[in-house]
C-alpha cells in the first residue's frame, strides 16, 4: 500500500513487501562470486570478508562502478518500478513520463568518511516532480547503519547548505532540524522508503561488523524539467552540485 497522505504530510512513507527474498538471495549470491575465493566469502558477522576485500582493494573504484550494473541490482530496480506502477504511485503523484536512475550504495563497517551529513537530495534534481526511493538489501538499524529522516522538514523548501572545503559534502545547518521529529529507519530487506528529495535527512553510521547495501533510485518526470532561465532555485542547486563534484573527484574511494 502507498500511503499518499502520509507521504505528502511527513515527506516520506514506507511501502512493505516490495523486494522479494528471491532477488535478495540472488544479490547475495552474486556478491559471493565477486571474491577470488568465493568459498571463503561469508556475508555475515565477523566473517564479513567482502568488506575487508573491498576496503583494501586497489581496484575499489572499478568494483564499485561495475557493481552498479549487477544483474540482481537491475532486477531489483525493475521490481521496485513495477511495484510503484501496480500501486498507482506514479499516477497519484502526477507523473507523465518517469525517468528512473538507480545506484547501489555500499557502506562498510566503521567507515564513516562517505556518510552524508544533514542534506537534501538536490544534486540530481532536474524536475519539479522528483521522488527518491531508498531500498535496503541488508538489515538497517541504529547499530547497522541507516538513514535518519526529519518528518515534515520538506516544508522548508530548498535550504542552501554550507560548503566546507575541508569536507567531502556540503552540510545544512543543524538548527534547521530543531523543530522536527527524527526517525531512524529500522527494518530487514523487503520494504522500500519513498521520500521527498527536499526532506532533511542524513546517514546513520554503520557501527556493526557487517557491510550494508542499499539501492537508491531517483525518479523524475521528464515533462516537468526545470527551466534554467526561469528557475532561480534550480540555478542555486546547480551551483552547489558543481562545487560538490569538484571535491568528490578528489576522493580516494
Amino acid at each position: 500500500m502507498f500511503d499518499f497522505r502520509e507521504y505528502k504530510n511527513n515527506g516520506y512513507t514506507i511501502i512493505d513487501n516490495v523486494i522479494s527474498k528471491k532477488l535478495i538471495s540472488q544479490f547475495n549470491k552474486e556478491l559471493k562470486s565477486i571474491h577470488p575465493d568465493k568459498n571463503k566469502l561469508e556475508m555475515s558477522g565477523k566473517n564479513d570478508i567482502f568488506g575487508k576485500f573491498f576496503k583494501k582493494n586497489s581496484n575499489r573504484k572499478t568494483y564499485y562502478a561495475l557493481m552498479q550494473d549487477m544483474k540482481s541490482v537491475k532486477s531489483i530496480a525493475y521490481e521496485i518500478d513495477k511495484k510503484l506502477e501496480d500501486l498507482n504511485v506514479y499516477k497519484k503523484l502526477g507523473f507523465k513520463a518517469p525517468s528512473i536512475k538507480n545506484a547501489l550504495i555500499v557502506s562498510l563497517p566503521g567507515e564513516k568518511k562517505f556518510d552524508n551529513p544533514l542534506h537534501q537530495d538536490i544534486y540530481n534534481n532536474h524536475s519539479n516532480l522528483f521522488i527518491k526511493i531508498w531500498a535496503p538489501l541488508s538489515e538497517v538499524s541504529v547499530e547497522r547503519g541507516s538513514m535518519e529522516l526529519f518528518k515534515k522538514s520538506q516544508s522548508l523548501g530548498f535550504v542552501k547548505p554550507k560548503y566546507d572545503k575541508l569536507k567531502y559534502y556540503p552540510e545544512i545547518n543543524k538548527k534547521n532540524i530543531d523543530n522536527y521529529e527524527s526517525n531512524i529507519l529500522s527494518f530487514k530487506p523487503g520494504p522500500v522508503v519513498i521520500f521527498n528529495p527536499l526532506i532533511l535527512h542524513r546517514s546513520v553510521p554503520n557501527n556493526s561488523d557487517k557491510t550494508r547495501f542499499v539501492i537508491g533510485c531517483d525518479i523524475q518526470d521528464i515533462s516537468q524539467i526545470y527551466d534554467l532561465k526561469e528557475s532561480s532555485i534550480y540555478r542555486k542547486m546547480l551551483d552547489i552540485t558543481k562545487k560538490r563534484k569538484t571535491i568528490r573527484k578528489k576522493i580516494n574511494y
